[in-house]
């Protein structure tokens, strides 16, 4: 429970139009602790986050997701102790963990999560060029970002309001204005992951729209050259990647050549699974499921890359 975080702090809560109303399902002797903001429709998630925004009363600001569970009740007190180490540090993203159950699918979403926070967001963060703090939960310099609201409640992407990857937006932001984006290395959190391969790549495909998006943005706006160059590959590389593993298919199908189709395959996984040699060193545990994630990359994630790409005018949440 938030209540029990150490270190001074302001509770606020939205509550975007949920059919039973939050205050009805908290426990009354921590309401005095609390304010819950509650819009009786559903406005969206950016739109009850600035409705908090507004009401926050304090330098540095956290965002935390509905389903995270904290670990430690000094997992805020640590997220923000990085501002005062650093004045240029201008978001924080904390590690986020999945719940994980006995389901393939959850455990491809494990093995992905870290992949994604303890690979790579982590080590991009050393350089303070995180390019995602996590919307599940980050904390940030508000009066900084106070001074972009405009910019994010209204920015459009092709003629059409953003109403997703607001982190990714955020963390743009941040870098934009030469302030570093880092993961704490000592808060982590945990979320529940998609319990269907349906809704887990729904997840995955407005997580790719906002992808394109974003890097573009960042390409455009951020200075730091590695990262301009980062953001262009980062969803260019896959969709080459794609273009040309359906080449070769065809190719093989077409002149029968089933053996060259097994090689293909067998190729694209033992790349994945060089790719994954620092998650063996570090978390070996998950080597039993990298050929089933190798397989899933392969198969669903990149090609979606390409999909992203021809629905940057959608803006459905697509998994609510």
């Amino acid at each position: 429970m938030l209540t029990s975080q150490k270190g001074t702090k302001q509770i606020l809560i939205g509550d975007d139009g949920s059919d039973i109303p939050i205050i009805n399902i908290i426990n009354k002797k921590y309401l005095k602790y609390i304010e819950i903001i509650r819009s009786n429709e559903s406005i969206g998630k950016k739109e009850i986050q600035l409705l908090l925004i507004n009401k926050a009363k304090y330098d540095i600001a956290i965002q935390i997701d509905s389903d995270v569970v904290l670990s430690t009740k000094n997992d805020l007190k640590n997220l923000t102790s990085y501002f005062n180490k650093n004045n240029k540090i201008g978001i924080v993203n904390g590690k986020i963990r999945i719940i994980s159950k006995n389901k393939l699918v959850e455990k491809i979403q494990e093995f992905q999560y870290y992949c994604a926070n303890d690979i790579g967001r982590s080590g991009m963060g050393r350089f303070g060029i995180n390019p995602c703090a996590t919307g599940e939960l980050m904390a940030f310099r508000l009066d900084i970002f106070k001074n972009h609201l405009n910019e994010y409640q209204n920015t459009t992407h092709i003629g059409k309001l953003m109403n997703f990857g607001e982190d990714r937006f955020m963390t743009n932001i941040f870098l934009k204005e030469g302030y570093k984006s880092i993961v704490a290395e000592d808060v982590a959190c945990y979320t529940y992951p998609k319990t269907t391969l349906k809704t887990l790549l729904k997840q995955q495909k407005r997580w790719k729209i906002s992808g394109v998006r974003e890097s573009i943005r960042c390409a455009k706006e951020v200075k730091n050259p590695y990262l301009k160059i980062w953001s262009i590959l980062n969803f260019s590389l896959p969709i080459l990647f794609f273009l040309l593993f359906i080449n070769i298919l065809l190719w093989d199908i077409v002149y029968s050549n089933y053996y060259g189709i097994f090689i293909l395959f067998g190729s694209l996984i033992f790349i994945s699974l060089i790719a994954e040699i620092p998650i063996f060193i570090k978390k070996p545990e998950l080597i039993i499921w990298s050929i089933p994630f190798a397989i899933y990359n392969i198969v669903f994630i990149t090609p979606l890359w390409i999909v992203s790409l021809l629905k940057q005018d959608e803006t459905d949440w697509g998994t609510r």
